[in-house]
């Protein structure tokens, strides 16, 4: 069994309602996702809210 957990993304769950974006990620480096991520985020009209885990 692996060590690390694994994450399962429910495509449109809680999402009724709510405007969702699932932007893609090249995974070349991590200074590079985080540029991506940074973009994403300035982007969004409003505030983002964090996942809960």
């Amino acid at each position: 069994m692996s060590a690390r957990p694994n994450i399962v993304l429910v495509h449109g769950a809680w999402a009724d309602g709510h405007r969702v974006t699932a932007p893609q990620f090249g995974l070349t480096s991590f200074a590079d996702d985080t540029a991506r991520l940074r973009h994403v985020l300035e982007r969004q009209d409003g505030p983002c809210m964090p996942s809960r885990t």
